[in-house]
């Protein structure tokens, strides 16, 4: 069952770079918004950044939670089914997912270490496809969204990025057989 509260995004990576700026744009659109990030001072720091007077837990005289922070392991698929559970515990439902998490590299291919592969691919998406793959059931129930942030690097190569290129093009395939297989189940 879908509350009435308004809608909840879920933003990986959520405490800095990138996806602290999707969190912001999301909660100045009215979205209760959850960060999700490894380290819990960085966390804690992007909070009181993204909610200086400390009002965004109190919503029109009721204590609504609106802005939400979890540290988690997102390469951890128990830890990730965790942190949907207490997103959902906390606000009820989950309206929009967007993996912002990832790594970015340098160097050649030529030059680029097994592990420095694995690690990236770890990182940009397996990140996603854990996340992606514990929400389903709560996006389903809203109709909601997963957003994939990709990069410029999956479409075109470009010397120098090393495995980062090698993510990123997995990152858009995975993102493209999720569109298809998550259209009939009313998630975009």
């Amino acid at each position: 069952m879908v509350s009435d509260r308004p809608p909840v995004a879920l933003v990986t990576g959520g405490s800095a770079g990138l996806g602290f700026v999707i969190a912001r744009k999301l909660l100045d659109a009215g979205y209760c918004v959850v960060i999700v990030g490894r380290d819990s001072g960085r966390l804690d720091d992007a909070v009181g950044r993204l909610d200086p007077e400390g009002v965004l837990g109190t919503r029109s005289g009721k204590a609504e939670q609106s802005l939400a922070c979890f540290s988690c392991d997102l390469t951890d698929a128990t830890a990730v089914e965790q942190l949907i559970a207490d997103t959902l515990n906390a606000l009820e439902r989950l309206d929009v997912l967007v993996n912002c998490v990832g790594a970015s590299d340098r160097g050649l291919i030529e030059t680029l270490e097994a592990e420095r592969a694995e690690f990236l691919f770890r990182q940009n998406v397996i990140t996603a496809l854990l996340c992606s793959q514990k929400s389903l059931d709560a996006l389903e129930a809203t109709g909601g969204v997963i957003v994939n942030i990709g990069s410029l690097a999956s479409k075109v190569g470009a010397r120098y990025i090393g495995a980062y290129a090698i993510a990123k093009h997995a990152l858009a395939g995975m993102t493209q057989q999720l569109r298809l297989e998550l259209k009939p189940r009313g998630i975009h």
